[in-house]
């Protein structure tokens, strides 16, 4: 018992570490090899339990091939992160697919119906991501050597760094530069 002046208290429960938070990484081959490993480790120095689940050639443009708003829910129920880093869109300067069979493929090549598309389909991922009250880091695409693999990229920075603006919660991450 502890004593305090003439009054003794007793200990019912020990004392315990707080919980730890937890954070979540998901993304393309970026997440899956060494900045995914890299970020993985940081969070855990400074105290976070971190899941990452890297996916190669994979994006938000394809549910047909893989679906990450099927993954990130399955991994948001299981891992219940306070933080998450999404990094997408290198493999994404390519047609939209729809999980609807029904409704078309938007093609990169037509322009602003693309680029609203792209943004809406970022902006729900985000959405999704966030929650209610998560913090939510979205990375950008890297640097391309091939120009035309560059435009492409531009295209989709534009679309995410649009479609993200302002969105409470969520903060987008130019990675184009640093790399």
């Amino acid at each position: 018992p502890l004593t305090f002046g003439q009054e003794a208290f007793t200990c019912v429960q020990p004392l315990r570490d707080p919980p730890r938070l937890q954070a979540l990484i998901i993304g393309d081959s970026n997440i899956f090899g060494p900045l995914g490993k890299y970020l993985e480790r940081s969070l855990a120095a400074v105290g976070y339990d971190v899941a990452r689940r890297g996916k190669p050639t994979s994006g938000l443009a394809r549910p047909d091939y893989f679906d990450w708003t099927v993954e990130a829910k399955r991994l948001l129920e299981v891992h219940q992160p306070a933080l998450v880093i999404a990094m997408f869109g290198g493999n994404d300067g390519q047609r939209l697919e729809s999980t609807d069979r029904s409704v078309d493929a938007v093609r990169i090549i037509d322009g602003g119906a693309w680029s609203q598309a792209y943004q809406e389909r970022v902006q729900d991922f985000a959405r999704l991501l966030r929650g209610e009250g998560r913090s939510v880091f979205i990375l950008s695409p890297t640097n391309r050597r091939p120009r035309f693999a560059r435009e492409k990229m531009q295209k989709v920075r534009a679309a995410q760094r649009e479609g993200l603006e302002g969105m409470r919660g969520v903060t987008w991450i130019d990675m184009f530069p640093l790399s």
